[in-house]
């Protein structure tokens, strides 16, 4: 995506809504082999032709092990 259309989108939004300006940006991508997902960015680059991110994908979890050591439910995955 080229800049100018990002900012045009954020703009679009910023107006709507309320927007935290020190929130952690996600970019979400997917094409006609994966599902879109909510990449974090852990790093940027910028040259004379782009701004380049690099996305990280969110971490999975084990829902199971998550609320047992909640204290909500046993664990199936010690």
């Amino acid at each position: 995506m080229k800049s100018d259309k990002f900012l045009r989108i954020y703009d679009k939004v910023r107006r709507l809504v309320s927007v935290d300006e020190d929130a952690e940006v996600r970019i979400e991508y997917g094409d006609d082999d994966f599902f879109p997902t909510a990449y974090h960015v852990s790093d940027w680059r910028e040259d004379d032709k782009a701004v380049r991110f690099r996305l990280e994908p969110p971490a999975t979890t084990c829902k199971a092990r998550d609320r047992a050591t909640s204290g909500k439910a046993e664990s199936c995955c010690a």
